[in-house]
């Protein structure tokens, strides 16, 4: 229960992240429009250990990629 909790409050914070990013691109197009994965995780984990980030981070990551209006990309 608590663990649900904390992903809901988690998959919002990605989202928010991804929207002030689209904002930023919008509005100055040389920042980038897109942002990793990766720091978004160390962001919202920064102060966790790294049990709390391996227990919630696949779930956080599943929920986002259900949700049609994040688009996953991979880059090279």
């Amino acid at each position: 229960r608590q663990t649900s909790r904390k992903v809901d409050e988690l998959v919002q914070a990605v989202i928010q992240i991804l929207a002030e990013q689209d904002a930023l691109n919008r509005r100055d197009p040389t920042t980038p429009s897109t942002i990793s994965i990766h720091q978004i995780r160390d962001a919202l984990f920064m102060k966790s250990s790294n049990r709390t980030r391996s227990r919630l981070w696949p779930l956080v990551c599943s929920r986002i990629s259900r949700n049609s209006n994040v688009r996953e990309s991979i880059m090279s």
